[in-house]
This record gives structure tokens, sequence and C-alpha cells, in this order.
């Protein structure tokens, strides 16, 4: 640009002197280095035009002679830019569709294209299971850990492969919640429950995880089966933490087991009190049965329902009334058990079972046909 501007000046220059004769007939002399030179101003400037366009020219002429390898080097690039381009636009349409595609493979084929580290997420998205790097970026390691998390990455890789990788997730962002959720999920699919126990009580404060309090109940009953006398408080935080059937009956073996059947029982009374349990009410009935003390259990279970009982601790007073063979008591609670719907289902197969082991086979018939209609089951031909 400035060569064009100084070569603009002397073309006006030029032109002033040609437009002035005067002053372009005048002679001027130049001396320099030993040089004389005495020529017309006039035809000075017209050779200093004449001499840099003739540079001008001979710069573009090298240059343009110059161009033509770097212009060969340049499309030689050109070319293999777009070859990777091309070979990572395959590998991720390939991926895309479901077809197994090595991380290697986009990474070379990214290398140069993209940003080192992007390179490095997109071989992570694609094949989760390559063999992780000592000094990777935490982003690719959260990626990583997230990618173990999707079907795809649970089919093809093992267990102690993905918990290895979520492992390293969650050690490099404690505080994030997703990391502890499939650490935790991957640690109760390999029964490893000590590990569960400890993802649950190392949470740092303010990560809330869902259903912790259960899944640690859970964790603790498994815990306690794998020992042959376990202990009971720890069978008892299962049961704070997760008061479901499984536990609330593991307890009620435990205290059995160490010959204390009062706390056993009172373990089952007070499970049925809090729900409406089927289950808790025939373990109780057969442990009643089994120890041939159901009139006991009976009071005490009279003296809990004064005011109200469910369904389940109905169903318990007329199998225990049963037990005892006071059939005074057993009609009184069969008739209490048949004002609800689902009562009057069980209510009508004790009284079928009452016919059979009396021989009145018709009876019992009756009263099964009145129990599949209160449960809404058509009878069968």
């Amino acid at each position: 640009m400035r060569f064009r501007i100084g070569l603009m000046l002397l073309v006006v220059a030029a032109l002033a002197l040609a437009l002035f004769p005067s002053v372009a007939e005048r002679m001027m002399t130049i001396e320099m280095l030993g040089w004389h030179l005495e020529m017309r101003q006039g035809l000075f400037f017209a050779l200093v035009v004449l001499l840099a366009l003739a540079l001008w020219l001979l710069v573009r002429l090298v240059r343009l002679l110059a161009a033509g390898p770097r212009r060969m080097v340049d499309a030689w690039r050109a070319g293999g830019r777009r070859r990777r381009e091309v070979r990572l636009i395959d590998a991720l349409t390939s991926w895309v569709n479901g077809v197994p595609v090595e991380g290697g493979r986009v990474r070379d084929a990214a290398a140069g294209l993209v940003p080192p580290w992007l390179a490095e997420a997109l071989a992570v998205l694609v094949d989760p299971a390559a063999d992780p790097r000592e000094d990777e970026q935490p982003l690719i390691i959260a990626l990583r850990g997230r990618q173990m998390a999707q079907p795809e990455g649970e089919a093809r890789l093992s267990l102690a492969v993905r918990r290895a990788v979520v492992e390293r997730w969650l050690a490099r962002f404690p505080r994030a919640l997703p990391a502890r959720l499939q650490a935790l999920r991957l640690a109760e699919e390999a029964g490893d429950w000590s590990a569960v126990v400890a993802l649950i009580e190392q949470a740092p404060r303010g990560v809330e995880l869902p259903d912790g309090a259960r899944r640690k109940g859970r964790a603790l009953l498994r815990l306690a089966e794998r020992e042959e006398r376990p202990p009971l408080s720890l069978l008892q935080q299962a049961v704070r933490l997760d008061d479901s059937d499984e536990a609330v009956l593991a307890l009620a073996a435990a205290h059995r087991q160490g010959d204390d059947l009062k706390s056993a029982r009172g373990v089952l009374l007070d499970a049925l009190d809090r729900r409406d349990s089927m289950t808790i009410a025939r373990a109780l009935a057969a442990q009643e049965a089994a120890f041939d003390n159901p009139l006991l259990v009976l009071h005490m279970l009279e003296k809990r329902c004064r005011k109200q009982a469910n369904v389940a601790q109905r169903w318990l007073l007329v199998e225990l009334a049963r037990q005892a063979e006071d059939r005074e008591r057993m009609q009184h609670h069969l008739r209490q058990l048949k004002r609800s719907a689902e009562g009057a289902r069980l209510a009508w197969a004790l009284e079928a079972e009452q016919h059979m082991e009396a021989g009145e086979w018709e009876s019992a018939a009756r009263c099964y046909r009145q129990a599949c209609a209160d449960a809404g089951v058509g009878e069968r031909p």
C-alpha cells in the first residue's frame, strides 16, 4: 500500500512537470558517491516513475514464482485436513448409528481439526472403555464416568471396570450427585453392602441422596444376613431406616434366636400398629402357633385394637381365636373383619378353611365362591 501511494505521488509530480515545461526544462545536478549527473527535471521524474514500475513488476514476479511451491504445500495440507474431516465424520456417523467405533480412530481423525481436549472428549463419548490416562482433564474424567452409566457402556463393560471409572469420577468430584448415585447403584449391583453404607454415610453436607435412608437400611440388613448371629443393634438400625416387612421379620427372628420371645412378639405387634401387613400378621400367627401361646397374644392384641384395627390385625385376631379354640371371639372378629372389602375376602377364606377342616365341602365351596366374588374374580365353569 505504501509503494502504491509513493508511485501515485511520483506520477502526479511527473504530470505537474509536463504541465509546466519551463520547470521541466530546467537542469538539475545530482552528486553522490563520486558520481556527477546532470539532466532535466522532467526527464528525471520520468525515469524515477519507470524505475518504480520496473521494481514493482519485479517484486510481483518474484512473489508469483515463490507462491507456486507454497500453494502446493497449502493444497497438500488442505487435502490432509479434508481427509481427516471425512474420517471423523464417518466415525461419528457410525457411532450414532450404533456401530462400535474405537476411540483412537476418532482421536486421530480429530487431531488438528479441533482442540485436543475436544478430540479426547469425542473419543470418550464414542469409546468410554479406552484406557484412561493419569493426566486426564476433569472434564474427561466426568464425561467418561457419565458414559459408563449409559446402557451401551453397561452392555460392553464389566462391572469391575465400570465401578473403577465411576469411583475415579467420584474421587475427583465428591460433591457430584450423579457420580455418587452411580457409585451407589454399582455397589448395590455388586452386592458390596459395606461400600453402600460408606457411600451414604460419607456424603458431603448438602448432598442429599434420594431414598438414602431406605437404601442404607437395606444394606445393613444384607450385612446382618451374612452373620450367623447378627447383632441386634444392626437389625434395629435397619428397621429404623427401612421399616420393611423383611427387616421387621429379621429382627423378630434374631430375638427368637436369642430366646427373647417377648421382644420378638413386641416387634411384630408394633409393626402391625404402624401398617397393614398380612405378611407380618401371618408370621406372628405362625410364631404363636409354634409356641402354643395364642391366647396371650389374643388378649394383648385386643387391648391394642379396642378403638380401631386394620385388616391385618383383625385377621390375626380371628386366627388367634381359632388357634385358642374360642369360637365366640372368633365369630365376633369375623363379623368385624367382613365390614371392609379386603377383610370380607379374608373372612370368607377363613370360614372356608374351617369348613374344610370339618369336612363340610359344600359350605367350604360356598365360602370360597363368596371370597372370589368379593375379590372381583369371576367363577370358573
